[in-house]
């Protein structure tokens, strides 16, 4: 099959969502190093929500991003997280109908606790230096509790994968590549 390049078709392949309410599942929740312009360095909680197919809304199966921030100045809840904002964290752990009062040893076993769990995101849009991003202001319940949200299947390969590295054994007559003594390098 053959096809014709079209210029006046070419896109980048995302546009910014309409503001408002999308149903999610958290998928993931990581803390990341971030620094800053002036070279300081802080953290972050990096959310990944994927939009649910099992419900009828547009664009099913993309992601929004969230991010909750350490603090500059944490109070007294906030150390119990690291430093984050408590405040924020409770209202995804609402959203997320976690059990009120229940203990989590570390950051890493709430997060485990979160993924998959339904929630439903206010969207809006933030205008910052000529640019325009996209942000979560509310964290709520979901409308839809019966998850059926079917993962996206990862892209196949289509015949363009690196070979296997079993591919590039020593069966041409060439040497092996072995591991060499920090003397053998000019540096």
């Amino acid at each position: 099959m053959g096809f014709k390049t079209n210029s006046s078709k070419a896109s980048e392949g995302y546009t910014i969502r309409p503001k408002g309410d999308y149903e999610v599942l958290i998928e993931s929740a990581e803390i990341m190093e971030f620094v800053r312009y002036d070279g300081t360095k802080t953290a972050r909680i990096a959310f990944r929500y994927v939009i649910r197919n099992d419900v009828d809304q547009k664009f099913q199966n993309g992601k929004i991003f969230h991010n909750v921030w350490k603090k500059k100045e944490p109070n007294e809840d906030d150390l119990s997280v690291d430093g984050f904002n408590y405040g924020q964290l409770m209202a995804i752990a609402n959203a997320a109908a976690l059990p009120d009062g229940q203990d989590y040893p570390t950051l890493e076993d709430f997060f485990a606790a979160l993924i998959d769990k339904p929630i439903k995101v206010h969207l809006y849009h933030d205008d910052y230096n000529d640019k325009c991003y996209e942000k979560i202001d509310l964290h709520m319940k979901t409308d839809f509790s019966q998850v059926k949200h079917k993962p996206k299947a990862p892209a196949s390969s289509a015949g363009y994968a690196v070979p296997a590295a079993a591919q590039f054994s020593n069966s041409s007559g060439t040497a092996a590549v072995t591991a060499a003594d920090d003397d053998d390098y000019p540096f």
